[in-house]
């Protein structure tokens, strides 16, 4: 199979990742057939309500050495703008 031999290599972990995806497309029935255009809306989408779940989860969930009833979990898709640009206040 694909990635049988990525050894300790973050590169190779990834294609690995993918190419057991590739493989195993039942899995991912739901995005198998859509358009670039739905499936990076989709993506929009999860990464919003994970950041929104994982938000909350620092806030109010955590283990109290890691809860942080200010944190902010920036939900923006594909890409997360550098430390200095400021994260939006609401999501």
């Amino acid at each position: 199979m694909i990635g049988d031999d990525v050894g300790d290599h973050p590169e190779g972990a990834i294609i690995a990742g993918i190419g057991r995806r590739l493989t195993t497309p039942e899995k991912f029935e739901e995005v198998a057939w859509m358009s670039a255009e739905k499936l990076h809306a989709a993506q929009m989408q999860w990464r919003a309500e994970w950041a929104r779940g994982f938000q909350s989860w620092l806030r109010y969930s955590a283990p109290a050495d890691r809860r942080d009833p200010t944190a902010v979990v920036d939900g923006r898709w594909p890409l997360i703008p550098p430390a200095d640009d400021p994260a939006p206040t609401s999501m």
